[in-house]
């Protein structure tokens, strides 16, 4: 996937939630990710709001395990989609980290499974 002028990395702008769910910041993912993701069986979440996905980094969460992922605080609005579609979400406080425009994702990278 290219990453989009003002973008440093792909973890602002898809991340997966779950066996089946992905939430993307729908405005800087491109038609064919969206496509190869929904033929593989992905529901795609699109972060509600401009400011969580680009400001607050509500996409850079990291899961756990399928279906729990932990997020920064003040994301409000991408919390409420996840929940809403079966995810559960831990918050907490990044905001040091996020003065150097990283997040929880960027730190961990992806947990090795299995």
């Amino acid at each position: 996937m290219q990453i989009p002028y003002g973008h440093a990395h792909i973890d602002g702008l898809l991340n997966i939630a779950s066996y089946d769910k992905a939430m993307i910041h729908a405005s800087q993912v491109s038609y064919d990710v969206c496509d190869a993701l929904k033929k593989k069986g992905f529901k795609l979440l699109e972060a509600p709001s401009q400011t969580e996905a680009k400001e607050t980094l509500g996409i850079n969460f990291v899961a756990i395990k399928p279906g729990l992922v932990v997020q920064p605080d003040g994301n409000p609005r991408c919390k409420e989609v996840l929940e809403k579609n079966g995810i559960e979400v831990i918050s907490t406080d990044f905001s040091e980290i996020l003065k150097g425009w990283g997040a929880i994702h960027c730190v961990t990278a992806f947990l090795k499974r299995g």
